[in-house]
């Protein structure tokens, strides 16, 4: 994603979050990676965190663009879609037969809306097959190197840790920087 202009956080969160969110766009353009702020570690892949509204599918946006600029095939798809395809697939049969699973492959994921943030409160139960399709594609693209950016109403990976398990949440640690994404609702500005 080298040499494209850098987009502009502003509006998108505070201002603290959005130098932190900016400076990681730009390192993702320009190099291909992001100091993950939080950890201190070189990743090539984003996680976006934060309540609904804060452009996190929007940044997607322009992530895909970037790559495919950079003669990269991006394939979006919410992570709902995801389960449902990779469950759907493989009822009968191995899970890792399931259609679904070439997206460990893919030049470059962008998974849109991973879990559901009320799950931690007990009114969502995760199955062991999403828990393990989502696994899977993960641990393929951590092992193969590849861009896998996400984004997630969750607030933290801890969340994510209660709604998955700690290995899907370590996974996306290894995979991802991590930004909280902490600022105004965009649909509710007049």
């Amino acid at each position: 994603m080298r040499g494209r202009g850098a987009i502009s956080p502003s509006g998108r969160s505070g201002p603290a979050e959005g130098a932190v969110l900016g400076d990681a766009v730009r390192a993702l353009e320009e190099k291909g990676e992001v100091t993950d702020p939080g950890h201190g570690t070189k990743r090539g892949s984003l996680c976006l965190l934060g309540r609904n509204g804060t452009g996190k599918s929007g940044l997607l946006v322009h992530l895909a663009r970037q790559h495919f600029l950079a003669g990269q095939i991006p394939l979006w798809i919410k992570y709902a879609d995801l389960v449902r395809d990779g469950v759907q697939a493989g009822y009968g049969t191995s899970v890792e037969y399931a259609p679904g699973l070439e997206l460990s492959t893919v030049d470059v994921l962008l998974i849109d809306d991973l879990g559901d943030p009320f799950a931690p409160s007990g009114s969502y139960v995760e199955t062991s097959d999403r828990r393990d399709i989502l696994f899977r594609i993960l641990s393929a693209r951590h092992e193969e190197g590849l861009p896998t950016h996400i984004t997630s109403n969750h607030r933290s990976l801890q969340e994510i840790k209660e709604q998955f398990d700690p290995r899907t949440a370590d996974r996306v640690k290894e995979l991802c920087a991590t930004v909280e994404m902490d600022g105004t609702n965009l649909r509710e500005i007049k």
